[in-house]
């Protein structure tokens, strides 16, 4: 039960991370802390959505793609 506590933790300042970097234009390291999550939780939604966001910006487009399809994720 400790682990789990620590995995989700160590999950979530990942996924403040991804956030934080995709606001500050930082679209390299947002892929690779919500990656990081995903690794973990390969579903999980923000984290789909943050990486699809950061792939559209850094013109990988099917990257992104992939991510919106595998979360039903909507990317502006």
């Amino acid at each position: 039960i400790e682990k789990s506590k620590e995995l989700k933790s160590k999950t979530r300042i990942y996924r403040l991370k991804a956030r934080c970097y995709l606001y500050a234009g930082e679209y390299e390291n947002a892929v690779e802390y919500a990656s990081r999550v995903l690794k973990t939780f390969p579903h999980d939604p923000v984290a789909l959505q943050i990486r699809a966001k950061s792939y559209k910006l850094l013109g990988k487009h099917d990257l992104a793609k992939q991510d919106r399809e595998k979360g039903k994720v909507i990317v502006d």
